[in-house]
């Protein structure tokens, strides 16, 4: 209890330092005008589950449901930080029994995204930066899964997680992003950088076709080190594990648009960590970012419905 207050708290001070501006020069501005309300969200298919360069499960359905709003009072003017606050909850759910199942996992999260130097606009020696959104946030991991004879240690890694992240992105021909986690149950840093983007194929010959076919690859890195890797729910006489370990994950996906608000998208993804090619897990280790079935680097295949509006 004390560690989630500890988190409300500095979600809480968070919030109140973003919303340190100055009165409020526009009387119509309410945050609580739910045309600006904005609702997300995907459905998806994974041949594997690979979280952070570690493959935690076999096939999977996966889903996802978000909130947003840009933060805004009458008595307030806080355009100069573009700030929105979101919440929502991501779910993985094997379609596989057996080492699967300790993969299945119902995570809620919420956090406040804003623009720290949208007020310098024109003003910059380097207007790249004027666009740089800083991100903070919270997400709770709640592993669902009760089937004890289907459990690894990654089930038993704690079944209640708590993790507080920040992160910077920029858009800047391409899309950039790097983002730190710390996971207060397992003692565990990420750092993980990224880039992305978005090919239009169709609109270069033809403004009828603009925005229906997309491809849209991404690269991510990361560093794990976690003090408390295989969690606080492993079994009598073994102890705390500490490990650190590289990898690279990346996706090449092929997004059909139907319109503004719906898309659909799949294609191969690739992931890679130098966590060691071992054997399957047993009882008493090694824990490792490969237990599950020894593989440290292959390929996989997905794909999601997506909705936003």
């Amino acid at each position: 209890m004390k560690k989630i207050a500890l988190i409300l708290l500095a979600l809480f001070l968070t919030l109140q330092s973003s919303t340190n501006a100055k009165l409020c020069q526009d009387s119509y501005c309410d945050w609580l005008d739910f045309s600006d309300l904005i609702i997300s969200g995907s459905g998806g298919f994974e041949s594997r589950f690979v979280y952070r360069g570690s493959k935690l499960a076999k096939q999977v359905v996966t889903s996802r449901l978000e909130i947003a709003h840009p933060i805004c009072f009458s008595f307030l003017d806080m355009s100069s930080f573009a700030p929105i606050i979101y919440g929502g909850a991501w779910g993985v759910f094997p379609v596989r029994n057996t080492e699967n199942q300790s993969a299945q996992q119902v995570n809620p999260y919420g956090g406040i995204s804003f623009k720290p130097f949208e007020s310098l606009k024109g003003d910059f020696c380097l207007p790249v930066f004027e666009d740089i959104t800083l991100d903070v946030g919270y997400v709770r991991y709640i592993f669902t899964n009760t089937d004890q004879n289907g459990r690894t240690f990654r089930s038993r890694n704690t079944s209640r997680q708590n993790e507080l992240y920040f992160g910077a992105s920029l858009d800047f021909y391409l899309h950039w992003a790097a983002y730190a986690f710390y996971n207060f149950d397992l003692e565990q840093w990420v750092i993980e950088p990224s880039v992305s983007t978005s090919i239009d194929l169709l609109g270069f010959f033809s403004k009828d076709c603009k925005h229906i076919l997309t491809f849209d690859p991404e690269v991510r890195g990361g560093w794990l080190h976690a003090k408390n890797f295989n969690g606080n729910q492993r079994a009598a006489g073994v102890g705390a594990h500490e490990n650190s370990y590289l990898y690279i994950q990346a996706k090449a996906d092929l997004t059909f648009h139907f319109n503004e608000y719906a898309s659909v998208s799949g294609g191969a993804r690739y992931v890679a960590n130098n966590d060691g090619n071992i054997t399957p897990f047993n009882a008493n280790g090694p824990y490792t970012a490969n237990a599950l079935d020894g593989d440290d680097d292959f390929f996989w295949f997905g794909g999601s419905l997506n909705f936003s509006f």
